[in-house]
């Protein structure tokens, strides 16, 4: 099981670990749509920070919609950085359960994104929609959220 921090604007190397003092990590590209989609179908498109409702800036984590897991808006207001590395065809050619593509040279792949943001319309603020960029990426509009093991709390 994982549990999820709230986001906050800026990555630093280690930062999920420092936060908590537990360990912490950026999530995988498949933790992060286990809880995205989790309790999600009864959100609707109006409650999402996107530009479709316009948002032209990110909103406090903790407004929004919130799922069962207790955890603010996952689809919309800020690109969520995962811990993955992204590939156009990683999920062909990965099957099984929780899969992960580690980001193993930061100067040849690129980070994946998840999420949607405030700028994205409500056909790509979805669980299953990919962005990336590079891993040194940072703009108003890119956050991330820590995991850890629910039993470290």
């Amino acid at each position: 099981m994982i549990q999820l921090l709230i986001s906050v604007d800026e990555i630093t190397e280690g930062s999920c670990g420092k936060m908590n003092g537990k360990g912490g990590d950026l999530p995988t590209a498949a933790q992060f749509e286990y809880a995205a989609r989790y309790d999600t179908q009864d959100v609707q498109p109006e409650q999402l920070v996107i530009w479709d409702n316009r948002h032209e800036s990110t909103v406090s984590v903790r407004s929004g919609y919130q799922n069962r897991f207790g955890v603010f808006n996952l689809l919309g207001n800020v690109w969520e950085s995962m811990r993955d590395a992204y590939e156009s065809d990683f999920y062909s050619r990965m099957p099984g359960t929780d899969p992960y593509n580690p980001l193993t040279d930061p100067s040849r792949q690129f980070e994946e994104f998840r999420g949607g943001s405030f700028d994205v319309d409500r056909t790509n603020a979805r669980a299953a929609y990919h962005s990336y960029d590079c891993p040194v990426f940072r703009a108003n509009l890119v956050g991330f959220r820590c995991v850890w093991p629910q039993d470290s709390e």
